[in-house]
């Protein structure tokens, strides 16, 4: 095989080495990006889990960027899989005989168990890999849930309702929940908003819409007769940030929080990814304010 030539394809071989060898690792290992991350970071190759995710999922990074992480994932699956990468023909060899494993150790932090999302809201495919492995439920508490409702037109099937109907098929149960329009709460709120980002104004209106939208989808999902419920319900309390909760009450629990910063888009609000595992006592702050911010809220 001829050398790439150009940076547009020394970036599509990087890309698909490493591609190559995440899969190898998932499958082999049933290890997750953030594993693979946290044993890059290990040796000294310090990228975010948004950064692989992205390398992964086909989006643009640099070439830098791809070059380290390459000679990192490679040198993974050779020490822990025993195999190595034949850049000329774009394929992995076979185990060594006589291999013996030489683990990599994840890097221990004071910040395991938190992912910081400085740049806000998560992509859609991000979201459903977060999901994925979902036993129990998921609950999204939202302030209009127009994005939510959206995902579910706007996207292909492949993209996002799939994945929710291979949930719910899987027997877990989806909550969503978003402000009542017709509470004091939010009207004083959005008001309140709107002195900083005019736009606002129209929030209450728009909810109605959503409302709409999420009763067709929970009638289409309804007649599926899936095994796990797909239910929607209104809050009366002032909105203070989006919660995102996966198996809350599981060892396996995880979870984001975003908080609706005064005057700033709530798309590029910072979000905080937890687990239940690494960082029990933050998780259980947000899991416990969760719960009593969702008690008494009605089912639409």
């Amino acid at each position: 095989m001829e050398k790439p030539t150009s940076k547009l394809e020394k970036i599509a071989l990087l890309r698909h080495a490493i591609q190559q060898a995440f899969d190898l690792l998932e499958t082999e290992l049933q290890y997750t990006q953030r594993i693979v991350v946290d044993k890059l970071d290990a040796l000294q190759c310090e990228i975010s889990t948004a950064t692989f995710h992205n390398i992964v999922g086909g989006k643009p990074v640099g070439l830098p960027v791809l070059g380290k992480v390459e000679k990192g994932v490679l040198l993974i699956v050779h020490r822990e899989l025993g195999r190595m990468y034949d850049h000329e023909n774009r394929a992995f060899s076979a185990q060594e005989p006589r291999w013996v494993p030489d683990p990599i150790p994840e890097k221990a932090s004071k910040h395991r168990g938190i992912h910081f999302h400085h740049d806000g809201r998560v992509s859609v495919d991000y979201k459903t890999q977060f999901i994925a492995d979902a036993k129990q439920d998921i609950i999204e508490v939202g302030l209009r849930l127009s994005n939510f409702s959206r995902y579910f037109k706007s996207q292909s099937e492949k993209t996002y309702k799939a994945h929710i109907v291979k949930l719910l098929e899987r027997g877990v149960n989806i909550s969503g929940y978003l402000i009542n329009p017709e509470c004091q709460e939010a009207r004083l709120y959005f008001e309140d908003r709107q002195r900083a980002q005019p736009e606002e104004k129209n929030s209450i209106a728009e909810i109605y819409k959503v409302i709409e939208r999420l009763q067709s989808v929970s009638i289409e999902l309804k007649n599926m007769s899936l095994q796990g419920k797909f239910e929607i319900f209104t809050y009366t309390h002032v909105p203070y940030n989006l919660f995102y909760a996966v198996d809350g009450t599981l060892a396996t629990g995880k979870l984001m929080v975003a908080p609706y910063l005064y005057g700033i888009e709530r798309a590029n609000c910072p979000v905080i990814e937890v687990n239940k595992k690494d960082q029990s006592a933050l998780f259980r702050m947000y899991w416990d304010s969760l719960q009593k911010f969702i008690k008494g809220a009605k089912k639409i």
